[in-house]
């Protein structure tokens, strides 16, 4: 028997506003408050003196807690109201999570509590790793990573100087830590190093003496023996990796091998931490540097051997991966040295290099019906540094509108493999692409 159109309407409004209890049992850690939706429950209410909600969502199956702490909405930002508390669902976005609401509003998490995952997770996981039969931890507290308090760092440094456990938490700024890192001792000659990440991104790249949790969420590294501490420019604590000074001699002292830009982004880890000598263009804007070649779907990044971009190279944000590579004990090779040549070649190509950033740059401030694209050509030195194999197949499932996940080179960590420029020969050359349509102009290029 089909149900009738007012039984149809009945069972939305349950849906929508009273969240169908009857059909999604609570689970015993959710409150009888909460609302089911679309697959969770969320449990709000407002808090008049912040003028912001305090919500929570949990998972309709287990009552895990997928986010809590203060939301708002709108702009400026504010509580929603009685009227405006209905629930359509929960939504993750890259690193944005909200609750949507019957009315097309959203409420965003402003500030999340010590149960939301980003706080949760790592607390728990630096508590596990920290236990000890020579005592509780010392909890060192937490602290900026931008502005370390001196305190809290002096607390574990003095903790690990006497053998004794403790954890230890550096968070990035905001509201909303969608990052963060931690020491942890137990005690009994065992440092651990816990990140947290809300993009679930951390199973990728794995070093030898490193484990995923929590989906990806969380990534342990145990530090090698014998543990050394040290600080970073910035004043966090962190174990410091062992060189295998050995194979890094070994590999400083390797040859150049002829091979193409195709070869390298076809399987760049086999590259990695390697010299080459590679025919290609050099071509990109303010913010992107590349090395192509004719028949490749990519590029290279490509960066100079003295630190530096090429001319046109304004400003990026840099990805995660770093040269070098790791031994079977996960002590590190450091990447081979390269010292930029800057004889006559060099001079000649860097000439062209600024002349075609110029040449773009006269492109942008025209605004043409049609586009013409400079690269300069040539045949290059350099060394290769690539990600592991898995980001790499990670990567070759990444449509055009993914976020970018920050785990390669380059801006925003977009490219799998970078080439670090020691020598150019004497065959630069500038070249011209076919005009191509501007879209901003829509017209069709001319026969």
């Amino acid at each position: 028997m089909k149900p009738t159109s007012a039984a149809r309407t009945v069972l939305s409004v349950c849906l929508i506003f009273l969240g169908c209890r009857r059909l999604h049992p609570l689970p015993k850690n959710v409150p009888s408050s909460a609302v089911w939706a679309d697959g969770t429950f969320i449990d709000c209410n407002i808090d008049m003196s912040l003028n912001k909600n305090r919500c929570t969502v949990s998972k309709d199956d287990s009552g895990e807690i997928l986010a809590d702490g203060l939301f708002e909405t709108g702009y400026p930002p504010r509580a929603a109201n009685e009227a405006e508390l209905h629930f359509a669902g929960y939504r993750t976005v890259y690193i944005e999570r909200s609750i949507l609401l019957v009315n097309s509003a959203v409420l965003s998490l402003a500030e999340p509590s010590e149960r939301d995952p980003t706080n949760r997770l790592i607390n728990e996981r630096l508590k596990s790793l920290s236990p000890s039969d020579r005592g509780p931890a010392i909890d060192c507290g937490r602290t900026p990573m931008n502005k370390p308090d001196k305190e809290v760092s002096r607390c574990a440094k003095t903790a690990f100087d006497s053998g004794k456990p403790f954890y230890v938490r550096y968070v990035r700024p905001g509201s909303v830590a969608f990052s963060s890192y931690g020491l942890a001792d137990d005690g009994e000659g065992h440092i651990y190093e816990a990140v947290y990440d809300l993009r679930g991104l951390l199973n990728f790249g794995l070093s030898k003496n490193a484990e995923a949790f929590e989906g990806g969420h969380i990534r342990v590294t145990t530090c090698l023996q014998p543990v050394v501490i040290g600080e970073t420019a910035e004043g966090i604590l962190a174990c410091i990796q062992p060189i295998n000074e050995r194979e890094s001699a070994l590999v400083a002292q390797q040859k150049p091998i002829d091979t193409t830009v195709c070869a390298v982004l076809e399987h760049p880890s086999a590259f990695n931490n390697k010299m080459v000598r590679i025919h290609g263009y050099a071509s990109g804007n303010f913010e992107y540097s590349e090395l192509g070649a004719e028949g490749c779907s990519h590029e290279l990044w490509f960066e100079y051997g003295s630190g530096e971009g090429p001319p046109g190279l304004v400003a990026t944000v840099s990805g995660g991966a770093r040269p070098g590579s790791e031994d079977a004990e996960g002590r590190l090779i450091l990447p081979v040295p390269v010292k930029l040549v800057q004889d006559s070649n060099f001079r000649r190509f860097q000439k062209l290099m600024k002349a075609r950033a110029k040449a773009e740059e006269r492109n942008v401030k025209e605004g043409a019906d049609r586009w013409t694209f400079y690269r300069v050509a040539a045949t290059f030195t350099g060394r290769i540094d690539a990600v592991p194999d898995d980001v790499h197949a990670f990567h070759l499932k990444r449509k055009d509108m993914d976020r970018a996940d920050f785990l390669g080179f380059g801006q925003m960590g977009l490219f799998d493999a970078q080439f670090v420029l020691q020598a150019v020969e004497n065959d630069a050359v500038l070249e011209k692409f076919p005009p191509i349509p501007n879209p901003e102009h829509g017209k069709p290029p001319k026969s």
